[in-house]
């Protein structure tokens, strides 16, 4: 799994923020660039109409793609930094432009969300084996009021 994927995974990009953020609007395309590590490294990331979003880190001195980060077992502390800097930046975008999608399909979100918004509690997933299977409780009882639950079709 990508960087990109592990942090953006149930998250959708709301695109009116992202142009607040700063990203621009090419065609159905939105793109921004950022420089971190005290401007050694350049971010770029795009986010395409279908929510697919991709990044890429280039050095800015030679502007080429900086590859060590794609690569799990380069543990050095250099590449680490430099990793772990563009997850914070990955983060900061995704918690200022996304929202989170607790469930896999529109209608459970949906239903999620106004929850959330009328009662002011969010889904509880107590079971590993079943991810996409949320609760929401009574915080004075800690009672059950509602469940969606993720089933197989048979």
């Amino acid at each position: 799994m990508t960087i990109e994927r592990n942090i953006f995974q149930r998250y959708s990009p709301d695109f009116k923020k992202l142009k607040d953020y700063g990203f621009k609007k090419v065609d159905d395309i939105f793109k921004i660039e950022l420089l971190f590590k005290e401007g050694l490294f350049k971010a770029v990331i795009t986010i395409n109409s279908d929510e697919d979003l991709s990044g890429k880190v280039y050095e800015v001195e030679n502007d080429e793609e900086f590859l060590p980060l794609r690569v799990e077992s380069n543990q050095g502390a250099f590449v680490g930094e430099v990793r772990a800097e563009y997850e914070k930046l990955l983060i900061n975008i995704r918690d200022n432009c996304f929202t989170k999608k607790y469930y896999i399909f529109p209608q459970s979100n949906r239903i999620t969300n106004l929850i959330i918004q009328k009662y002011g509690n969010e889904p509880e997933f107590l079971w590993e084996k079943f991810k996409g299977s949320g609760i929401f409780r009574n915080p004075g009882t800690r009672k059950w009021y509602f469940a969606i639950l993720d089933t197989d079709r048979s």
